[in-house]
């Protein structure tokens, strides 16, 4: 005689979800993924920070600043007004946040004498292509950050800013708006940093019409003492996921498209020729030719001592004004926002 059993169908993702273990809300939205894209959403897998240089590791053009209103560490501008007077510099991080995160160093933005009623920024402005990527999204924008014993628990602002104004698509960044359109749209995050290192974090969704992201951080005005920052990232979500470091190499690419420094050398001779053609008479000068280690974000300005020069997003040509004098002289260009 035979026996024949039959058995219902199961769903066995459904069954899964119904074990009595505690899967957390990322195991349960991994359980429920039905392909790798949706599985790479869950997770944060990939790329995920907007931000250039959010360790504070690329310094190009110095490794301290007194009374700055411009860029300093690389895609990161320090900016004051009134009696604010600031004092940056790049600092090395040791401690549990090296060790177990991974971070070399920080940002310190001091301040130096008596406050005036004024405020100290600091703001880093995206390009419009990687903007406009944010588009109709919940974005999240963090960082760690402690005070000096000076503002232990006093209020420290973050802030995700962004316009819609087509006009202005690569705009740079005054203290927490841009500069040109009518006006910029602000999220910003109130905090209260003390002497030890914690991270902080603020959200906001992004309009479907965005045409430029920017973060900020800081806005205050004191008197002394300082804030330490490091480990910035702007990602997509509503809360942040552990710091994406780079390889150094990498970073420092990234950078480069908005500011690259050859620095000088007494060592690498330049050919030297007439305006006419070759000679090594008085009226010859040294030549250059430079290409970029990457291409630029747009044709920079580009300055050298003793040289006339004319950039491309690609390199530099020229000549040494000076006459003959063909030691490699420092040069620098900038594309910055």
């Amino acid at each position: 005689m035979a026996v024949r059993i039959t058995k219902p169908a199961f769903n066995i993702r459904e069954k899964l979800s119904e074990l009595d273990r505690p899967a957390g809300i990322i195991g349960s939205q991994v359980l429920k993924c039905n392909d790798l894209t949706e599985l790479s959403k869950a997770v944060h897998t990939g790329r995920r920070n907007f931000l250039r240089n959010g360790a504070m590791e690329i310094w190009q053009r110095a490794t301290s600043f007194t009374n700055v209103y411009d860029y300093t560490a690389d895609r990161w501008q320090a900016t004051r007004y009134n009696g604010t007077v600031n004092s940056i510099s790049r600092q090395e991080l040791n401690g549990r946040l090296a060790d177990e995160y991974g971070f070399n160093w920080y940002y310190r933005y001091g301040f130096n004498g008596t406050g005036g009623g004024g405020a100290a920024y600091m703001n880093q402005p995206l390009e419009s292509a990687d903007s406009k990527k944010l588009r109709g999204k919940p974005v999240c924008f963090s960082f760690y950050a402690k005070a000096s014993s000076h503002h232990a628990g006093k209020e420290f602002r973050s802030c995700i800013s962004w316009h819609t104004d087509t006009s202005y698509n690569d705009n740079g960044m005054y203290y927490f708006g841009f500069k040109n359109p009518s006006s910029t749209s602000k999220m910003k995050g109130y905090h209260y940093p003390h002497e030890q290192w914690s991270r902080y974090w603020v959200t906001t969704n992004i309009p479907y019409n965005v045409e430029q992201v920017g973060v900020g951080l800081i806005e205050a005005d004191y008197d002394n003492g300082h804030f330490d920052i490091t480990g910035c990232q702007l990602e997509i979500g509503n809360s942040p996921t552990p710091f994406e470091h780079l390889p150094y190499g990498e970073e420092l690419s990234l950078c480069q498209r908005y500011y690259v420094n050859v620095p000088g050398n007494n060592f690498s001779y330049l050919p030297t020729a007439t305006d006419t053609g070759t000679g090594t008479g008085g009226s010859a000068h040294s030549r250059v030719h430079l290409m970029w280690p990457t291409t630029m974000r747009k044709v920079p300005s580009v300055t050298g001592s003793n040289y006339s020069l004319t950039g491309t997003t690609h390199g530099v040509n020229g000549y040494q004004s000076s006459g003959q004098i063909d030691v490699m002289y420092a040069i620098s260009a900038n594309a910055e926002l």
